[in-house]
C-alpha cells in the first residue's frame, strides 16, 4: 500500500470510529490541519489540537477543565515538530 492510501485509510477509519448511527450535529470549524498527525479524530494527537480543544469548551466545558488536568492531554503547542 503506498503513503497516500494508507494515510487515507487511516484518516477514514478514525472518522468511522466516531460515527454516530444519526447525526444530530454538524459543526462546521475550518480546514483541515496542515499537518496529518492533528487530525480531528486521531486519539493520540498531541499538540496543537484548538479545533478539538474548542469545541469541547463549548459543549463540555467541565469536561475540559478534567481534561486539561488529565496527564495525557492535547494541548497548544510552540511549534509543530511536522
Amino acid at each position: 500500500m503506498d503513503i497516500v492510501k494508507e494515510v487515507q485509510s487511516n484518516i477514514e477509519a478514525a472518522r468511522l470510529k466516531y460515527k454516530p448511527a444519526k447525526i444530530k450535529t454538524i459543526i462546521v470549524a475550518e480546514a483541515p490541519p496542515n499537518c496529518i498527525d492533528r487530525f480531528f479524530y486521531f486519539e493520540n494527537v498531541q499538540t496543537a489540537d484548538f479545533l478539538f480543544l474548542g469545541i469541547i469548551e463549548v459543549l463540555y466545558p467541565d469536561l475540559k477543565n478534567q481534561f486539561m488536568n488529565a496527564k495525557q492531554k492535547r494541548s497548544p503547542a510552540k511549534k509543530n515538530k511536522y
